[in-house]
């Protein structure tokens, strides 16, 4: 049977009425320091087009400065006010909004409890089943007249009769090997270049996971009633992090995190275990066409297996692009650039990196095509050649180097790197 929904008009005796029953009887003066056991959070006032520590743009979105108390049973924490939301019936509803001093409030269906520096508090008990609008105008010093509504439905549940599910998802590479070979190699180096991991996540059953660090997680949370969905909190071990249906996650440290999504006393609960890749090369230099061999070690140990790999290139091929184990071979081909001036190749395997950087001195002619120049320059003309010369002698002799490091071409350099992000 449908509820009847109707709009409530909150009035200040009542409200106070509901006030005294929960705290206890309330000297005059005392109604804002009565209500909830929370301290309100402190969000100053932004100072839009001035210097300081608050200064900021006109944003487009102003909802952080309007605040909603925890909720006995269903919130730990102090959080944005949804606009449109469930609330569970005797919810006594305590906002903050933060205004600068000296303006007036006019509230609907809420009243006023008391300012300060800060802003102004206000009171919203809801003790009948329907519909109630909160609004709070006024006339902003940067904005001009300014108007926050909260359509609320308020439902015949509690807290504890909220049935929340939660699922867990991260987002994979995808890479049509049948592109064209320059078009496949932008878009692997752009997977390898993300610092963010491309992990499995691995549902090990019985609400726990694993993947590696530096991953980011999609948590979708499932809830019923869907109208209270805005007010369902999320908690990282235990600690409240964000409200809604979604939240993600993303971490560098190796361990266990317990995630928790909904009413306090039966929430829908996770757990996320993540281990950190580090790689170790079988060979000091890849060799363009020859076989290079990569193993992968774990922190905590024993997840090699779990390991997946990408081989990228900016030029040429590598077999395979995707794989997965605790160890890498791979065949990297026609790897070095048109003109054989430079080669950049790599690997990636969940948050770890590792790549070669390879050059070629380019001289306008070769030793021998300069010696051959002095014995007959009309029969040996100077040809535009790229040769094997250590970047000094290649400047002195006016060639171009293509790198800063200069290395000769049968020698790389060998870069070792991390995609681990840092919170």
């Amino acid at each position: 049977m449908e509820l009847p929904r109707r709009r409530l008009v909150v009035v200040a005796g009542l409200a106070l009425a509901v006030i005294t029953a929960l705290s206890g009887p309330v000297a005059a003066g005392e109604v804002g320091a009565k209500v909830g056991t929370s301290p309100v959070p402190r969000v100053s006032a932004p100072v839009f087009g001035e210097s300081g520590p608050n200064a900021l743009p006109p944003p487009k979105n102003l909802d952080y400065l309007l605040r909603v108390a925890p909720i006995p049973g269903l919130t730990t924490i102090w959080h944005v006010m949804p606009h449109v939301t469930d609330v569970p019936v005797g919810t006594v509803v305590r906002l903050h909004l933060a205004i600068p001093p000296g303006v007036d409030v006019t509230w609907t269906g809420a009243f006023e409890l008391g300012r300060d520096a800060w802003g102004v508090d206000a009171l919203c008990p809801l003790i009948e089943v329907g519909d109630a609008l909160i609004e709070a105008s006024y006339h902003h010093p940067f904005f001009g007249p300014t108007t926050w509504t909260c359509d609320i439905t308020v439902i015949n549940i509690q807290p504890s009769d909220i049935d929340v599910g939660v699922t867990l998802s991260a987002e994979s590479m995808e890479i049509d090997e049948s592109l064209p070979e320059n078009e496949l190699n932008d878009l692997t180096m752009a997977y390898y270049f993300n610092e963010r991991s491309y992990a499995a996540l691995r549902d090990l059953g019985g609400g726990q996971y694993r993947t590696s660090t530096s991953r980011m997680v999609t948590l979708n949370a499932d809830v019923d009633p869907p109208g209270i969905a805005p007010l369902i909190e999320w908690r990282l071990n235990g600690v409240a992090k964000a409200r809604g249906t979604a939240w993600y996650q993303l971490t560098d440290e190796v361990g266990i995190d317990a995630i928790d999504v909904g009413p306090t006393a039966a929430p829908a609960s996770v757990q996320l275990e993540t281990y950190r890749v580090s790689i170790t090369p079988a060979q000091d230099v890849v060799i363009d066409g020859e076989p290079s061999v990569y193993f992968a070690q774990t922190t905590p140990p024993g997840y090699e297996s779990d390991v997946t790999w990408l081989s990228s290139t900016k030029y040429g091929s590598a077999t395979p692009i995707i794989s997965e184990g605790p160890m890498l071979t791979v065949l990297f081909e026609n790897t070095w650039s048109p003109g054989n001036t430079e080669q950049w190749l790599g690997v990636k395997a969940d948050n770890e990196v590792t790549g070669q950087d390879g050059t070629k001195c380019c001289l306008p002619f070769s030793e021998a095509d300069l010696l051959a120049f002095w014995e007959d320059p009309i029969a040996n003309p100077l040809p535009d050649v790229c040769i094997d010369l250590p970047c000094a002698d290649c400047m002195l002799l006016g060639g171009t180097c293509f790198t800063g490091d200069c290395p000769l071409v049968t020698q790389t350099v060998t870069v070792h790197g991390s995609t681990d992000h840092k919170m």
